[in-house]
């Protein structure tokens, strides 16, 4: 294993309106391909930074791992940002723009493989794989300036007469606990698994 010297930097910048957005990533340890270091993000106008956020990532600034998604469906660009990859699944640093102060706060740290948005009813889904043919989903709805989970999907493929069903168990939020519901499924292929997933919400 072949490390990289400590120290050396990426940067990726971005603009949102008249806000200047730069990342700058430092490694700080490199092997086999895979790299640790400490991001900090920063917000200025007009040369002036207004707004600084550090924290450590094990994955490199690009295209790809920064990006600008609205999860909270004010028409106003937030920030995702992955930071560590284990199998299918991607951990990411969701930050939420604040209009009023014009800074990004953190919101969640989130898990998952694939996202999903349904924006006319301010809906965002994770999915969790947990295995070839398992996984869960998780359903946000962004409440009063905070995530809230309404419902979490379990996930099941199994082989039956020749093609494969997709069992789907629902869990709804209610109060403080989750009121279970039974099985769903349909055949691989089949219409639109999210009229499941956000269905009655």
């Amino acid at each position: 294993m072949t490390a990289a010297p400590a120290g050396k930097e990426y940067s990726v910048a971005r603009r949102v309106g008249d806000i200047d957005i730069s990342f700058s990533f430092t490694l700080e340890e490199y092997y086999a391909g895979e790299g640790r270091g400490d991001y900090t993000l920063a917000c200025g106008r007009d040369g002036e930074i207004f707004e600084s956020i550090a924290f450590d990532s094990y994955m490199f600034p690009s295209e790809r791992t920064v990006r600008f998604t609205d999860f909270t469906f004010d028409g106003i660009p937030d920030l995702c940002v992955d930071i560590n990859k284990a199998a299918d699944n991607v951990t990411t640093r969701l930050f939420v723009w604040d209009a009023d102060s014009e800074m990004f706060r953190e919101s969640e740290v989130l898990v998952g493989s694939r996202w999903g948005f349904e924006p006319d009813r301010r809906l965002m889904s994770v999915y969790t794989s947990a295995g070839p043919g398992a996984g869960d989903y998780a359903v946000y709805r962004w409440n009063d300036g905070a995530f809230e989970t309404v419902r979490r999907a379990y996930i099941k493929t199994s082989p039956e007469g020749g093609f494969t069903r997709v069992f789907v168990s629902l869990a709804d939020r209610i109060g403080d606990g989750y009121e279970d519901r039974e099985y769903e499924y349909l055949k691989l292929g089949d219409p639109d698994i999210g009229a499941i997933i956000y269905g009655g919400l």
